[in-house]
């Protein structure tokens, strides 16, 4: 890293991922749009199935599906930054059944935070696979 974080970009950084994890916990697919720059993709395993999916798939999902639950749980487990660039790490339990690690690879755009990119693996909540 060339300079030490600016944590206004790491407070920005971390208001993008609550966007999404407040989407994701309430069924909301607008505040999820929101967190997500227009031409983001999704990749990852899901029931042992590879996805590749415009990002817009993730939305018609949380659409059909409501709210997560009381059980839905995310944080947070790390934030890298470089000038515009950043990768934050998350952790769920129990969306939709199910456990998640997402990568999101994230872009400041027009000084707005942005997730371009979400690649994860998906496990039934509790297992192992």
């Amino acid at each position: 890293m060339t300079g030490t974080p600016n944590t206004e970009d790491i407070s920005g950084i971390r208001a993008c991922v609550q966007k999404y994890i407040d989407g994701s916990a309430r069924g909301d697919a607008d505040l999820l749009a929101d967190a997500f720059h227009p031409d983001a993709r999704m990749y990852g395993y899901f029931g042992g199935n590879f996805m590749s999916v415009p990002i817009e798939e993730f939305f018609t999902i949380a659409r059909q599906s409501g709210p997560a639950g009381d059980g839905y749980r995310a944080e947070v487990q790390s934030v890298a930054l470089e000038g515009t660039a950043a990768v934050a790490t998350l952790v769920e339990e129990n969306y939709l059944a199910h456990d998640f690690v997402d990568y999101f690879s994230m872009i400041k755009v027009e000084g707005e935070w942005k997730i371009v990119n979400k690649t994860f693996h998906g496990r039934p909540a509790g297992g192992t696979a």
